[in-house]
């Protein structure tokens, strides 16, 4: 954006008769230290499709019941989104962001009765399909309607009728490279930010031409899981004419869905009663990084204490409790691990092993 371009904005805002963004948000507890606004002219687009917007009112009196840490940041969220071009918003895994930030944009739009068209990017292609059906789940709604999703060459969306499309970063750099635009959308999310790939970076290099070359509206959010998202605060900034940097505004989820414990490797072999003598400490090698049959052996150790745990609780109190996640580097580590969880008799009876990966056809993600 030009310098008189935004210049042009603030005086438009500060003379207008009708009450502004910034005005509106004044009585609840918002902050509009300039330093952070990037933009304070929200500009109005009523809904001309009274027709669309009854037959989708069902979808929003279906609200979600879910209460997650971001739930608490609803209205600052909603308020600097519609504040600002470029907010970024940095909260731990599981507070909620990919789900619930497209909704609060969603209800917040339907009842200000604006137009709405919500794209949201993943880094890979099952979150997109996963999160998308989450989010019907929770709204009591088919999917491939008004939430759909697009991975590949696999669309599950309808041209007409969706306005919260879940796709994956490459889908999304597809679309705007053919467009030479990205005014066919009214907030474009970038989720997952911190997980750096040449998609991403493209990606977000375009917008930001796209943001400062064109006359659009559209609102980036950037959500991140860790603090390195102030790099791209720096990035998106701007300076005005007298030198003074505006930057997008930063809103910060620190609660937590449950509490977080951290054991290191030299803990876990008292937790497991392994064999100390049989220690080896040099489990990585930075120069030839691969995982050691130890550590393998000490993963699968680790989900069998697991299990002897729930199955104490299970006897006490009849129900099943959550699951375990690995996070293994490439397809053949994940082949390794799960050929030793299934050689274990546990793996039949007791234990559901589903592998995870961008190369695993749909038909088992779904699994």
């Amino acid at each position: 954006m030009c310098h008189s371009h935004l210049q042009q904005l603030l005086f438009h805002t500060s003379r207008t008769g009708k009450e502004s963004s910034l005005d509106h948000c004044e009585n609840e507890s918002v902050s509009t230290d300039f330093d952070t606004v990037s933009t304070v002219y929200d500009e109005f687009k009523p809904s001309e499709d009274s027709e669309f917007y009854q037959s989708i009112a069902q979808f929003f009196q279906n609200s979600s019941n879910v209460v997650l840490p971001i739930t608490a940041k609803k209205l600052a969220i909603v308020n600097q989104i519609r504040l600002n071009r470029v907010t970024i918003i940095v909260g731990s895994t599981g507070c909620g962001k990919t789900t619930q930030v497209p909704q609060f944009i969603m209800d917040d739009c339907f009842r200000r009765g604006q137009n709405f068209n919500i794209v949201v990017t993943q880094p890979r292609r099952i979150a997109a399909m996963s999160v998308a059906k989450r989010v019907c789940h929770e709204r009591e709604w088919k999917v491939g309607e008004l939430v759909g999703y697009q991975i590949g060459m696999e669309k599950v969306a309808d041209e007409s009728l969706t306005r919260l499309l879940y796709c994956t970063t490459g889908v999304l750099l597809n679309k705007l490279v053919v467009a030479k635009k990205m005014d066919n959308y009214s907030h474009i999310i970038i989720d997952e930010v911190h997980e750096r790939s040449e998609d991403n970076d493209v990606l977000l290099m375009m917008i930001r031409k796209f943001m400062w070359t064109q006359a659009t509206s559209v609102k980036l959010v950037i959500m991140s899981a860790t603090l390195e998202a102030r790099k791209f605060q720096k990035y998106f900034s701007l300076c005005n004419v007298i030198g003074k940097e505006i930057k997008p505004t930063l809103l910060e989820v620190t609660e937590r869905t449950q509490k977080l414990s951290i054991y290191y490797i030299n803990s876990l072999y008292s937790l497991l009663s392994l064999n100390t003598s049989s220690r080896n400490w040099n489990l990585y090698d930075f120069d030839n990084p691969y995982i050691s049959r130890e550590a393998y052996n000490i993963s699968v150790n680790l989900i069998k204490h697991f299990d002897e745990i729930e199955a104490e609780d299970v006897y006490r109190t009849s129900v099943r409790k959550g699951a375990v996640l690995v996070f293994l580097p490439g397809y053949d580590d994940i082949n390794e691990m799960l050929k030793l969880l299934l050689t274990d008799k546990r793996s039949s009876s007791f234990w559901l092993i589903l592998p995870l990966h961008s190369t695993i056809t749909l038909e088992e993600q779904r699994k």
